[in-house]
């Protein structure tokens, strides 16, 4: 991305790129926010090695669970905590669990996906 954005939307694709629109850059207390009025598409970052689940898996829509090309497991429980292999893997809640390009995303509560800990976009 160009820049780092706040208060937008974020879209994925069925490309496995997330479509970035709108938001604001906000520089901190008392530094004041700039205004997008662009989108942007991101293409996220990959994983080497093999995928084990396929391309496109979601979660919890369409399977149980997702495994990462590390064998791990990603689950979301009734706390909507995202879980890796049993244990909380970034320690805030999601709804969705998105495998695509040999990463995971995070379909986070305040409705944006995530990657790791850093929003797309």
């Amino acid at each position: 991305m160009s820049a780092r954005r706040a208060g937008h939307s974020a879209t994925a694709l069925n490309d496995g790129t997330v479509l970035v629109a709108g938001g604001y850059l906000y520089e901190g207390v008392g530094q004041g926010s700039c205004c997008f009025i662009s989108a942007e598409l991101y293409v996220g970052a990959t994983v080497s090695g093999n995928a084990t689940s396929p391309d496109g898996t979601l979660v919890p829509t369409t399977a149980s669970q997702i495994v990462d090309s590390t064998g791990a497991v990603w689950t979301i429980p009734s706390n909507l905590l995202i879980l890796r292999n049993g244990a909380t893997a970034l320690g805030w809640q999601g709804s969705k669990i998105l495998w695509k390009n040999s990463t995971i995303y995070v379909l986070g509560m305040d409705s944006n996906w995530w990657h790791g800990r850093a929003a797309i976009g």
